[in-house]
Order: structure tokens, then sequence, then C-alpha cells
């Protein structure tokens, strides 16, 4: 998954520049979890 790995460069970088959570990274973790949710609520939809 090519998305994950930009992330956790992106991540880096940012953890590098300032300790602590930024608006921006909790905005991409809680985009990414939201996104990764959606997908497998789908997947179980499309089981049933």
């Amino acid at each position: 998954m090519p998305l994950f790995g930009s992330y956790f460069q992106m991540g880096d970088i940012i953890m590098i520049k300032k300790r602590g959570f930024t608006l921006l990274e909790i905005t991409i973790v809680l985009g990414i979890g939201s996104l990764i949710g959606f997908m497998k609520f789908q997947d179980m939809r499309k089981e049933q």
C-alpha cells in the first residue's frame, strides 16, 4: 500500500520538526482511520 508509506514518511518529517501531534497529523490519522473503516464496512456489506 503506497498510501501508508507516504503517510509514515510525512509523519517522520512532522515528528522531527515538532514533538507531539500537529493539527495536520491528527487530521491525517483520522482521515486514514475513517477511510480504512469505511472500506472494511463496504467489504462487509458486499459479503452479505
